[in-house]
């Protein structure tokens, strides 16, 4: 019900207001889907290489042109576009150093969304890193995917699509290995809606745990097997008729207080001691004592 609430409260202002400022109150950084495990560690913030937060039409713009040059061309596009806000997160695995990077652009109507992503769309293809798209990226509705790979840097396999007024980014770089799944099902539970999963641990921890989970089983059936012997030693020692006043016994066991001396526990055995039903052992607190023939 609670998760209810502000969605109800933002058609309710739409629906007296229309739709204008009151979109951009959606929490842009919730529709980016979560890390696939442990081992992808968040970047922080402050960082001007990263975006990793809330960012702006000119962050962005300062952002692209710090690696291209364009950043006013860039902030004019978005600004033009009707640009609202955006998000963006990134993501780096150990001990691989593969690069995880989601981002969500708001526009204040879908066909500003639209043009965004044709440029992306464009740009994106004309790159002479592009080698191609991703076969499994067109179960992603309204999206295109590129495959990128320069000398000097990782190869780079992206996912884009645009949804009603938002364009969505997701793109996977890695020397390691082949990335473009990650990138595709990335993009398929934000087109999806479905972005909040249970990380699984890293693939580097998952021998430890199987190791601790077989030593603790092996632990729990050794208990198990001890607690059957001591109770089969024990079988001929029946449950005490009746609870009875505890036995101050020594430290050693050797001796039980009878309220003004020590008594030898091996020849005597206290009047208020626990007895079997068969009257063969004696309870001194620990354990079960035969008596004395």
């Amino acid at each position: 019900m609670a998760r209810l609430l502000p969605a109800t409260l933002v058609a309710i202002t739409t629906l007296l207001f229309g739709a204008g400022p009151a979109a951009a109150a959606t929490d842009l950084g919730s529709l980016l889907a979560d890390a696939p495990g442990f081992d992808w560690h968040e970047a922080s913030g402050g960082d001007p290489n990263v975006i990793e937060g809330s960012f702006t039409a000119q962050s962005y713009g300062q952002f692209v042109g710090s690696q291209s040059g364009s950043a006013a061309a860039t902030t004019k596009a978005l600004e033009d576009y009707g640009f609202t806000g955006g998000y963006g997160k990134e993501w780096q695995k150990f001990p691989s150093h593969d690069l995880l990077v989601e981002r969500v652009f708001e526009f204040s109507a879908a066909a500003g969304a639209t043009s965004w992503f044709d440029d992306i769309k464009s740009g994106t293809e004309s790159e002479s890193t592009y080698q191609g798209s991703i076969a499994a990226a067109s179960a992603v509705p309204d999206s295109f995917s590129a495959i990128l790979k320069d000398p000097n840097f990782p190869k780079q396999w992206r996912v884009d699509f645009h949804k009603d007024n938002r364009v969505f980014v997701v793109h996977t770089d890695s020397n390691s290995g082949d990335e473009s799944s990650l990138a595709v099902s990335q993009a398929q539970k934000e087109y999806s809606g479905n972005v909040t999963s249970q990380p699984q641990a890293p693939s580097w921890l998952r021998p430890v745990m199987y190791g601790i989970a077989a030593a603790l089983l092996i632990f729990l059936v050794g208990l198990v097997l001890v607690v059957l012997l001591v109770g089969r030693h024990r079988g001929s020692a029946p449950a005490p008729v009746a609870a009875s006043a505890g036995v101050q016994m020594s430290p050693d066991g050797a001796f039980w207080w009878d309220g003004a001396r020590w008594r030898d526990a091996n020849t005597e055995i206290p009047p208020n001691a626990q007895r079997s039903q068969d009257g063969a052992y004696w309870w001194d607190g620990r354990t079960w004592r035969r008596a004395a023939s």
